[in-house]
């Protein structure tokens, strides 16, 4: 649908009113159509646009919206996203138990559909909610985790994103010399995409 495309295309230019405009034109034109995939992802992006904005509400309308229609379908990779992307929502307002839940919903799905780097995102993202919690040595474990499964995947911006997680953890617990090298390793994978790191 184009209404989709330009949507999508005016939240890549940093646009989100004009994105949100478009999706919202277009979720409603593909529910008039039983058109359920289109309009759920369109309500997904609708979220991700509110995200910007801090409107957690609106972003959790949103999400809502799209699980909904996730569900009918039984599209799991659908449900799993809208899921942990609920669970983000929870986290970024200290509703921890509630960001757990729903992260937790999300790697069960991830794992049906052995999509391993989503999974591997969500295990960042609990890595984030132990760190705001300040239970490092959970954090540690989840970022850890998501840094085996990224490795495997190749996927190196995910690996310097949970490397950088485990060395922002022993910033905070005051090991500064941890916190450099992992750090450091964080920046180096970026910058190399061949890295090794042991």
């Amino acid at each position: 649908m184009a209404l989709y495309r330009i949507g999508i295309s005016q939240g890549f230019n940093n646009d989100y009113d004009k994105a949100i405009e478009y999706l919202m034109q277009c979720g409603k034109l593909a529910e008039e159509i039983d058109d359920k995939k289109t309009a759920a992802n369109c309500y997904m992006n609708i979220g991700g646009a509110y995200y910007v904005s801090n409107n957690y509400e609106q972003q959790l309308n949103f999400y809502l919206k799209s699980l909904k229609l996730y569900q009918a379908l039984d599209d799991k990779k659908g449900i799993g996203s809208t899921l942990s992307g609920i669970g983000g929502v929870y986290a970024s307002t200290a509703q921890y138990d509630l960001a757990m839940e729903n992260y937790t919903h999300a790697i069960e799905y991830f794992k049906e559909i052995n999509d391993r780097n989503q999974m591997a995102k969500v295990y960042t993202n609990i890595g984030d909610l132990y760190s705001s919690k300040k239970e490092f040595n959970k954090a540690l474990q989840f970022f850890t985790k998501a840094f085996d499964l990224f490795k495997e995947l190749d996927n190196n911006r995910g690996m310097a994103a949970s490397q950088s997680g485990k060395g922002d953890i022993y910033f905070q617990q005051g090991n500064y010399s941890l916190a450099e090298i992992n750090l450091k390793e964080g920046l180096q994978i970026n910058r190399n995409p061949i890295i090794n790191l042991q």
